[in-house]
């Protein structure tokens, strides 16, 4: 059980999605979040959706640092990356075995 989504692992995943699916013409990709069991709240992926949009946007070429920035700017009016740096902290707290 995790309690904030694994975006340690999910902003590379989705990156390369959008990156080979741009190799492959496709014309867009699906993200989902699979918070339909109502055990969760979907607050927490708000970053997740950015970091599909921005990557299918930008076929994959997407700098974390810069989205961070982007994301703090957007939610909370802040020029620099301490939400997104946050963000990326509480992510870092799930353990895989």
């Amino acid at each position: 059980m995790n309690l904030f989504p694994a975006y340690s692992h999910s902003f590379y995943n989705i990156k390369d999605y959008a990156f080979q699916g741009v190799a492959y013409g496709t014309e867009g990709i699906l993200v989902t979040s699979w918070d339909d069991d109502g055990e969760t709240l979907f607050g927490p992926n708000w970053f997740g959706v950015a970091i599909a949009g921005e990557s299918a946007w930008k076929g994959g070429k997407t700098d974390l640092g810069g989205l961070k920035r982007r994301f703090s700017k957007a939610l909370l009016g802040l020029d620099s990356s301490k939400i997104g740096d946050a963000i990326q902290l509480l992510a870092d707290t799930n353990v895989y075995s």
